[in-house]
């Protein structure tokens, strides 16, 4: 009798999983001529191969041969999510025209546009938000993908969010997101979240989209105490932030 196609080794993966994760497109090709289950999961991390695939060779035949495009791992987290962390824009815009669906959620909230946005991938937050992905989308913490594309200091990806409709005053709901250690305080804005990381360019953007800046966070803080208690702010910086909100609160 032959080999089990489907055999896993020492690391509880299989043969197609491990050609995948190596980047072995024909070795991909010839195992799912075999018979490979696409479906088989890794056990320490819940990955099917599709979630292992980091490249268009290894994605493209899997997909042709049925594999599920929003599977999850064990976080529950697709492809989509994992392209879409990685700034990977042509696996994203594979999976989505293979149906990946981009408004899935993870164990924690976060979809695919969340991913992109808090590592500040802007092309990737294009082609999601193209396709339709939901702009105001929140995790378990109600931060949304704006929130965290104002923590890392890219005016011109917020201005792409705020140009597809992002709400510029929505607030967070807890003092952590598990995705963004700078998504934290009870109902902070994106203003507030890039005035306290000191990104005046963000922060200007945000003013000019209309934010509030007579926000309140939901422990009485105002925006300029969230500069003033920022120990590590430059005074210059501050300086800086401190004019440009208060000209904003005099309009």
């Amino acid at each position: 009798a032959g080999a089990d196609v489907n055999m896993k080794d020492d690391d509880d993966e299989t043969a197609l999983i491990k050609a995948t994760e190596n980047g072995h497109g024909s070795v991909v090709k010839l195992l799912l001529r075999a018979g490979a289950d696409t479906e088989a999961k890794d056990e320490r991390y819940g990955k099917t191969a599709l979630l292992w695939a980091s490249h268009t060779s290894t994605l493209e035949p899997l997909i042709q041969a049925g594999a599920n495009v929003n599977a999850r791992d064990w976080d529950g987290r697709t492809a989509l999510m994992l392209a879409a962390l990685n700034g990977d824009t042509p696996l994203v815009e594979m999976l989505l025209k293979a149906g990946a669906n981009a408004d899935l959620k993870s164990d924690y909230g976060d979809t695919a546009l969340k991913f992109a946005a808090v590592h500040g991938h802007a092309t990737v937050v294009e082609v999601l938000l193209k396709a339709g992905a939901d702009v105001n989308v929140t995790d378990k913490h109600g931060a949304t993908p704006l929130m965290a594309a104002a923590s890392c200091d890219n005016a011109d990806l917020v201005e792409a969010l705020l140009n597809a409709g992002a709400d510029v005053d929505a607030k967070n709901e807890d003092r952590r997101s598990p995705l963004s250690s700078a998504l934290f305080g009870h109902g902070r804005t994106a203003l507030m979240i890039a005035t306290e990381r000191g990104h005046t360019a963000t922060v200007e953007t945000l003013l000019k989209a209309g934010a509030d800046p007579h926000v309140i966070d939901n422990d009485g803080h105002d925006i300029l105490w969230h500069i003033d208690n920022n120990k590590e702010l430059p005074d210059f910086d501050k300086l800086l932030l401190t004019d440009l909100l208060q000209k904003a609160m005099m309009k």
